[in-house]
Protein backbone atom coordinates (compact mmCIF):
# COMPACT_ATOMS: atom_id res chain seq x y z
CA UNK A 1 0.00 0.00 0.00
CA UNK A 2 1.39 3.38 -0.97
CA UNK A 3 1.80 6.11 1.65
CA UNK A 4 0.31 8.79 -0.59
CA UNK A 5 -2.16 8.96 -3.49
CA UNK A 6 -2.80 11.93 -5.78
CA UNK A 7 -6.54 12.49 -6.15
CA UNK A 8 -7.58 15.19 -8.63
CA UNK A 9 -4.18 16.85 -8.16
CA UNK A 10 -4.26 16.73 -4.35
CA UNK A 11 -1.91 14.47 -2.38
CA UNK A 12 -3.73 12.39 0.23
CA UNK A 13 -1.52 10.87 2.91
CA UNK A 14 -2.39 7.30 3.96
CA UNK A 15 -1.99 6.52 7.66
CA UNK A 16 -2.47 3.15 9.33
CA UNK A 17 -3.40 3.82 12.94
CA UNK A 18 -5.62 2.93 15.88
CA UNK A 19 -9.21 4.01 15.23
CA UNK A 20 -12.14 3.58 17.59
CA UNK A 21 -15.23 1.84 16.19
CA UNK A 22 -14.50 2.62 12.52
CA UNK A 23 -12.48 0.94 9.79
CA UNK A 24 -11.32 4.17 8.18
CA UNK A 25 -11.98 7.83 7.53
CA UNK A 26 -11.08 10.57 5.09
CA UNK A 27 -10.22 14.07 6.29
CA UNK A 28 -10.61 16.39 3.33
CA UNK A 29 -9.17 19.39 5.18
CA UNK A 30 -5.85 17.74 6.07
CA UNK A 31 -5.96 15.43 3.02
CA UNK A 32 -5.40 12.35 5.13
CA UNK A 33 -6.97 8.92 4.81
CA UNK A 34 -6.73 6.86 7.97
CA UNK A 35 -7.12 3.08 7.99
CA UNK A 36 -7.55 1.01 11.15
CA UNK A 37 -4.49 -0.96 12.18
CA UNK A 38 -6.87 -3.82 13.07
CA UNK A 39 -7.62 -4.51 9.39
CA UNK A 40 -5.59 -6.77 7.13
CA UNK A 41 -5.62 -8.12 3.60
CA UNK A 42 -8.74 -7.63 1.54
CA UNK A 43 -10.63 -5.69 4.25
CA UNK A 44 -7.78 -3.21 4.60
CA UNK A 45 -7.63 -2.69 0.85
CA UNK A 46 -11.41 -2.38 0.48
CA UNK A 47 -11.41 0.25 3.22
CA UNK A 48 -8.69 2.20 1.42
CA UNK A 49 -10.72 2.11 -1.81
CA UNK A 50 -13.84 3.19 0.10
CA UNK A 51 -12.04 6.19 1.61
CA UNK A 52 -10.48 7.10 -1.75
CA UNK A 53 -14.02 7.32 -3.17
CA UNK A 54 -14.86 9.79 -0.35
CA UNK A 55 -11.81 11.85 -1.35
CA UNK A 56 -12.93 11.78 -4.99
CA UNK A 57 -16.41 12.86 -3.91
CA UNK A 58 -14.94 15.87 -2.14
CA UNK A 59 -12.49 16.81 -4.89
CA UNK A 60 -15.22 16.57 -7.56
CA UNK A 61 -17.75 18.35 -5.30
CA UNK A 62 -20.25 15.47 -5.44
CA UNK A 63 -20.59 15.83 -1.70
CA UNK A 64 -22.23 19.22 -2.30
CA UNK A 65 -25.10 17.69 -4.25
CA UNK A 66 -25.66 14.29 -2.57
CA UNK A 67 -26.35 13.33 1.01
CA UNK A 68 -23.76 11.60 3.18
CA UNK A 69 -25.88 8.43 3.23
CA UNK A 70 -25.90 8.32 -0.59
CA UNK A 71 -22.15 9.05 -0.62
CA UNK A 72 -21.64 6.09 1.76
CA UNK A 73 -23.55 3.77 -0.58
CA UNK A 74 -21.52 5.00 -3.56
CA UNK A 75 -18.23 4.57 -1.66
CA UNK A 76 -19.08 1.06 -0.48
CA UNK A 77 -20.32 -0.21 -3.85
CA UNK A 78 -17.53 1.46 -5.81
CA UNK A 79 -14.86 -0.02 -3.54
CA UNK A 80 -16.23 -3.54 -4.02
CA UNK A 81 -16.68 -3.17 -7.79
CA UNK A 82 -13.16 -1.73 -8.27
CA UNK A 83 -11.66 -4.48 -6.16
CA UNK A 84 -13.52 -7.18 -8.10
CA UNK A 85 -12.55 -5.66 -11.46
CA UNK A 86 -8.85 -5.03 -10.92
CA UNK A 87 -7.41 -7.03 -8.07
CA UNK A 88 -6.72 -10.67 -7.46
CA UNK A 89 -6.27 -12.56 -4.22
CA UNK A 90 -2.71 -11.21 -3.85
CA UNK A 91 -3.94 -7.59 -4.35
CA UNK A 92 -1.60 -6.88 -7.24
CA UNK A 93 -2.01 -6.21 -10.93
CA UNK A 94 -1.66 -9.26 -13.17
Amino acid sequence: MKKKYKIKGVDYKITICKLNNIDGDCDNETHEIRISDKLAGKEKFLTLLHEIVHAISHQCAWNQVISLSIEQIIAETSAQVLFDLFFKKDYSFK
